[in-house]
């Protein structure tokens, strides 16, 4: 009786630890096990990035910049370049989020085609190859042959012709890929949206750069009384309107003297003299931008001088394209705008400024490598002397 009495018990007290053992295994209703962190990471400035496998609450460009997604942790990040996709389940995926940049630069030309001409073929890639920065944007506000006091009329959308008669248009707004360096054009010539403004606030520039006319550049003692440099000071003021990055530095891009075949109009204005129109440009620089707007620009991009230093080379006039006239004789060519060379050596100019780098350590196209020495010596000695030619 014993015996079957203690078999018993020890049987009871087998189904009594089976029973509070699977008690232990069932989740309370009111907890979800699978949370997240309370933090959120947010595309703002100062939010840390995202990287693979953290948790994180995916945020969209929005009035609140807020939006909500699983709760359920990541299980599976993927890594393509500076990109991250971040998936919450096998059945539900968030919107790819961008890593925050720690080093990025971001540049705004507000110009004309000479602008282009610095900026389109070489500059992207020569400012990765700093190994500065993480995230690249390089881009132009431009409209062909834009003097200045025509740039205002576009940023104040003042209605009207311009000199010939023609009506005002709008300009193209273009830019790369952070990350490819790929250019971008954002909207179509004559889109009814005033690019200026839309360019300005696009993008948290670093930096901002003007350029004067290439035909009245040289300043109203030279091109008849026509003063290129009038609305500097309300260009100045509506970049500081207008700009979404506080620390933003203006930069004024020096323009080129044409080369000596050049037989465009405005030319004449410094009688088909290359020296006179150089010495011209740099007299305009010093007198209607940094004598007359004192503190207000960081400083020169010299793609004028470095230009000039580089002809005074073995290489001689070949940094522009080709000049003359067409077959009708009336109508100039060229040789204003830069070729191929002449671009390397602005882009390298930019290079060496936006970096505070030697040029010599760009990376070199393939193409130029024999005439690279140069190119760098030419760009570094401008920047040393941005109004002073140096023999190369």
């Amino acid at each position: 009786m014993k015996k079957l009495l203690s078999l018993l018990l020890s049987l009871a007290l087998i189904l009594t630890l089976t029973a509070c053992g699977n008690t232990a295994q069932q989740p309370d209703d009111d907890t979800d096990v699978s949370t997240t962190t309370s933090a959120e990471t947010t595309l703002g400035e100062d939010a840390p990035s995202t990287t693979a496998g953290e948790s994180t609450t995916a945020t969209t460009k929005g009035t609140d910049n807020k939006k909500p997604v699983s709760t359920k942790k990541p299980t599976k990040s993927t890594t393509s370049g500076k990109h991250v996709v971040t998936f919450t389940t096998a059945e539900e995926v968030t919107e790819a989020t961008t890593a925050i940049p720690k080093n990025p630069l971001r540049v705004l030309s507000i110009g004309h085609s000479f602008s282009k001409d610095a900026m389109v073929t070489y500059l992207w890639d020569m400012l990765e190859s700093s190994g500065k920065y993480d995230y690249i944007v390089i881009a132009y506000l431009y409209f062909p042959g834009c003097s200045l006091d025509r740039q205002w009329d576009h940023i104040s959308g003042r209605p009207g012709t311009d000199k010939e008669g023609r009506p005002y248009e709008y300009e193209e707004y273009s830019k790369t890929d952070p990350y490819t360096g790929t250019w971008e054009k954002q909207y179509k010539d004559g889109d009814a949206k005033n690019l200026a403004e839309y360019a300005i606030k696009d993008e948290k520039w670093d930096v901002i750069t003007l350029q004067p006319s290439p035909d009245y550049g040289p300043g109203p003692e030279l091109c008849g009384g026509t003063n290129d440099y009038a609305d500097v000071g309300n260009i100045l003021n509506w970049i500081r309107s207008n700009k979404t990055n506080a620390k933003a530095k203006v930069y004024y891009h020096m323009t080129w003297a044409f080369s000596t075949d050049c037989k465009l109009w405005s030319f004449s204005y410094c009688d088909w003299d290359q020296m006179k129109q150089y010495q011209a440009f740099v007299n305009a620089t010093k007198k209607y931008i940094f004598n007359a707007h004192p503190n207000r620009f960081a400083g020169i991009i010299p793609a004028g001088t470095a230009i000039q230093n580089a002809r005074s080379s073995k290489l001689g006039d070949v940094f522009n394209m080709p000049g003359g006239y067409e077959a009708d004789n009336r109508t100039a060519k060229d040789g204003y705008h830069l070729n191929d060379r002449g671009d390397c050596v602005a882009a390298l100019t930019w290079y060496a400024v936006l970096t505070g780098k030697s040029a010599k350590t760009a990376a070199c196209p393939a193409q130029w490598k024999s005439e690279w020495s140069i190119f760098t010596k030419a760009v570094d000695a401008a920047v040393k002397k941005p109004y002073e030619v140096t023999d190369c």
